[in-house]
């Protein structure tokens, strides 16, 4: 029973991140360029999209992210510093998320 419940908590975990597709994508060594397409485009899916795609390229300093819409017209940028190194590379302390007007 507890292989279930942990299962469909997984699964609505899921259900709600908004889907994207990595599109371009540049490993400069200690650090990442990456680009995304998506059709959900509001503040809080394009929230959840960096939070996804900072999990999955953990393991480098600093990610910079572009996230466009299905036209390829840009959306928002984020800057994801991983630690003290990835803060001096983007200089920020934390994740910033721009959104594009």
């Amino acid at each position: 029973m507890l292989v279930v419940v942990i299962v469909l908590v997984v699964v609505a975990n899921n259900a709600s991140s908004p889907e994207y597709k990595v599109i371009d994508e540049l490993d400069r060594g200690d650090s990442y360029n990456v680009t995304v397409t998506t059709n959900q485009t509001e503040e809080s899916d394009i929230e959840n999209i960096v939070k996804d795609v900072k999990e999955e390229y953990e393991g480098v300093d600093a990610l910079w992210l572009w996230v466009n819409n299905e036209d390829e017209e840009l959306v928002a940028t984020a800057k994801i510093p991983y630690n003290s190194k990835g803060k001096t590379m983007i200089g920020e302390e934390d994740t910033l998320i721009e959104m594009e007007k």
